[in-house]
């Protein structure tokens, strides 16, 4: 079950579960803020992603280095014709489908430069 626990309010004892918290802006007023738990985000195995045709091939990433563009491989899956970004893992040579933390390292937060999420 979740546990609930009261914290004190300028309006009195809230009552609240593990996954939110309180926060007192600047204007002085509380406001809640629930924290949401990630859905699982499943990466495309190794070997299914050795069988995609490759799109355009990218460089290999030099040890050490940040995650660019150019080092992105983009393939195509050959029944679902799904588009994957991959990279060539250095130690083994074999592609692997670029987890989110890669993605953001490349795109950033704002992909399309929409200007609604802020880098960094």
């Amino acid at each position: 079950g979740t546990k609930l626990k009261t914290k004190p309010g300028p309006d009195g004892p809230t009552t609240m579960d593990n996954h939110t918290s309180m926060y007192s802006n600047h204007d002085g007023k509380s406001v809640a803020m629930k924290i949401l738990n990630p859905v699982g985000f499943k990466l495309m195995p190794t070997g299914p992603l050795q069988r995609c045709h490759v799109a355009r091939k990218g460089e290999p990433l030099p040890p050490n280095a940040p995650m660019q563009l150019q080092h992105v491989w983009w393939v195509v899956h050959p029944n679902s014709r799904a588009v994957i970004a991959a990279h060539q893992d250095p130690r083994t040579g074999q592609l692997r489908e670029l987890p989110l933390p890669r993605c953001i390292e490349i795109w950033g937060w704002d992909p399309l430069q929409e200007g609604m999420l802020e880098d960094g």
